[in-house]
């Protein structure tokens, strides 16, 4: 892990770079369930009919993304990714605790702020680099319902 503790200044970071994650994360994990009926149905349009390579190519078209819209709900629009849309400060000390904690940036912004979300170190199941991030990705089921963690990496 990561041995030096750091906070960083206010800092918000794209949505997407967290919904890229945990759909990829997703898809390794169902990589088999996901290419088999492609495969076979386009398997099936070369060997038997070519109406079943159009079947394949609607799974592609259609249905996938379908899939892809249902992951979105499930998994980013929970409320304890509220912390995601708001500027917020990020602490890892010593211990290897992350602590998160949101900010006003704005004054005019009247919406409440979340909890601050504190991570143990327990909970932390690795730390790496994606692109211009730091990444703390998180095991399942961690009281904060959190998967992942970034920070930029020129706060670090």
């Amino acid at each position: 892990m990561l041995t030096e503790p750091f906070t960083t200044s206010p800092f918000n970071l794209p949505k997407s770079l967290y919904v890229r994650a945990v759909i990829g994360r997703l898809v390794w994990r169902y990589v088999a369930a996901i290419a088999l009926p492609v495969v076979a149905f386009m398997l099936l349009g070369v060997a038997i009919d070519l109406r079943y390579a159009i079947v394949a190519w609607m799974i592609v078209c259609v249905v996938y993304p379908m899939l892809l819209l249902l992951v979105y709900y499930s998994e980013m629009l929970r409320p304890e990714l509220r912390v995601l849309s708001f500027e917020r400060v990020v602490t890892y000390d010593e211990a290897g605790n992350l602590t998160i904690e949101c900010v006003k940036v704005d004054e005019e912004d009247d919406r409440p702020l979340p909890e601050c979300v504190f991570i143990p170190a327990a909970d932390i199941k690795s730390l790496d680099y994606a692109g211009k991030c730091l990444k703390f990705e998180l095991v399942e089921g961690n009281p904060s319902g959190l998967k992942y963690v970034f920070v930029p990496q020129e706060q670090v």
